[in-house]
């Protein structure tokens, strides 16, 4: 990265443009040019403005605050031989996700070559930077960054939410592309991605990636070893039912942790749920920011574990799900009057010659209801606000496959899958500590819609045509941008 630096010989103050760079994995610098001097403390430049041009104009707010929180993480030094390459990728799809055909171009039109000291991007160096990230090599990085964040952060971990997502995938080559389950009930190849978050900020503790036909459930037991690994004791881990299992809440208690999960609504819990009556009423009330719960709590074991289930019913919730299978149901029955066949989902709800009424209402009996266990002791209120607050984790996974375009992937050889995954996920981590950090200073804005802020920042070059000196100049910070670079550290301003 080339900089103006103050040179001081005799009673004289030199400006010298000098440049970083690294050698044997030190940080050196060059002298590239003189540019002025400095004279009672006030800079005089060499040239006339008269023959000054701008020779270039580059992207550099959303890369300035993006790589200030890279090496607040020591991203630089972690990810090793290749982190320049790895970073490029990493902010890219952060601001502007794209092809790495196309990373390549959007690179020339940024300052990422003066930020990272990187030269002549190209497609190769970028594919080989991901061939150098394999699957050890990552949890290696991993396992650094979430005892950094525990460092720098003081990061608590006594909550952490856990989910996995499905994420389709481009050919059929790579053997983590399986066909499986998904809420779309799309039969595509996928992949899946397992990722813990904390609770307080949501910020990310590691992920993992699977073939895209392993069950939720059967990705715990990876996870529980990792908490293990990493050191997470005396934590309650809360996920959703698609992921609970006996073997699941046995092992996290033997792990020495909490469970706070959703199970489903079926045999002895149906029984339970058909035994509650008159749950609907002031004194079961629990209001959070965006809805009503009604609950009731007690005593419970699950399969063999001691602890509490927590019936929840939210009745708007259940209007919704209501009206929006009648309408399924409604387009399907339009669709079979003209000979179109019943989605499989729906079938259900129909004889031969119309509606099966009964298994409608069958259905309709447990719209709206959550079943909560927890082996930690808490009130049925605090069940419903900590396990509703797991849409932190979805939260994640929405920034991971829009804000970071990790859907679809487009590689095909394996460890290039889970280097892209990586990436993303790097990406998030950084994205999910901007919003922390403006959080803190009650910035009223998301990551990305800081990010925009930032992108009137720009890096203009100028060139003196008589003395063939080159200047920089950026351009003037608003106080949001202020803001905004404060919140990450206040030096960036002052830089």
């Amino acid at each position: 990265m080339a900089f103006v630096r103050r040179l001081k010989r005799g009673e004289s103050t030199y400006l010298v443009e000098v440049e970083s760079y690294r050698k044997k994995g030190k940080i050196k610098q060059r002298y590239l040019r003189y540019v002025g001097k400095e004279v009672d403390g006030v800079k005089v430049l060499t040239g006339s403005i008269a023959n000054a041009e701008v020779t270039k104009v580059t992207v550099y707010g959303p890369l300035l605050a993006l790589h200030e929180l890279a090496k607040g993480m020591d991203l630089l030094e972690v990810l090793g031989e290749y982190y320049a390459e790895l970073l490029s990728l990493v902010y890219a799809h952060c601001i502007q996700p794209n092809s790495l055909t196309k990373i390549t171009e959007w690179y020339e039109r940024t300052d990422l070559n003066r930020l990272l000291s990187l030269r002549n991007l190209t497609e190769k160096k970028l594919l080989d930077a991901m061939d150098y990230y394999d699957e050890e090599r990552i949890e290696r990085i991993q396992k650094k960054l979430f005892d950094k964040l525990k460092e720098k952060y003081a990061l608590d971990y006594s909550g952490i939410f856990y989910d996995i997502t499905n994420v389709y995938f481009h050919g059929k080559q790579c053997p983590l592309a399986q066909l499986g389950h998904n809420s779309e009930g799309l039969m595509l190849p996928q992949i899946q991605v397992g990722l813990a978050v904390t609770r307080e900020g949501g910020l990310p503790i590691f992920h993992r990636t699977y073939p895209g036909n392993i069950h939720g459930s059967k990705t715990l037991a990876d996870v529980m070893l990792a908490f293990k690994e990493y050191g997470v004791k005396d934590a309650t881990i809360i996920w959703d039912r698609g992921v609970t299992s006996a073997v699941n809440v046995r092992e996290t208690r033997d792990l020495g942790a909490h469970v706070l999960c959703g199970i489903p609504v079926k045999g002895e819990v149906k029984k339970i749920v058909d035994g509650v009556e008159g749950i609907v009423n002031i004194k079961n009330m629990v209001r959070l920011r965006n809805t009503t719960f009604y609950v009731t709590s007690r005593s419970y074991n699950y399969q063999g574990v001691d602890g509490t289930l927590t019936i929840c019913d939210n009745p708007r919730v259940k209007d919704v799900i209501r009206e929006e299978r009648y309408k399924r149901i409604l387009e399907a029955k339009e669709a079979r009057d003209k000979g179109v066949p019943v989605p499989r989902g729906s079938k259900k709800y129909f004889y031969k010659k119309g509606l099966n009424m009964k298994n409608i209402a069958d259905a309709e009996r447990y719209d709206g209801i959550s079943a909560i266990f927890t082996t930690k002791k808490l009130s049925g209120g605090e069940v419903v606000r900590v396990y509703f607050e797991k849409d932190k984790v979805e939260k994640a996974f929405r920034a991971l496959k829009s804000i970071t375009q990790i859907k679809p992937v487009r590689h095909w050889l394996e460890d290039r899958v889970k280097t892209h995954v990586f990436i993303c996920y790097l990406s998030y981590l950084l994205l999910s500590l901007l919003e922390y950090k403006i959080g803190k200073r009650k910035i009223d804005l998301s990551a990305s819609d800081a990010l925009k802020k930032l992108h009137t920042i720009y890096k203009v070059y100028i060139k003196d045509a008589k003395s063939g000196n080159t200047f920089e100049k950026t351009v003037t910070y608003t106080k949001e941008h202020q803001q905004i670079l404060e919140a990450i550290n206040p030096q960036l301003t002052k830089a």
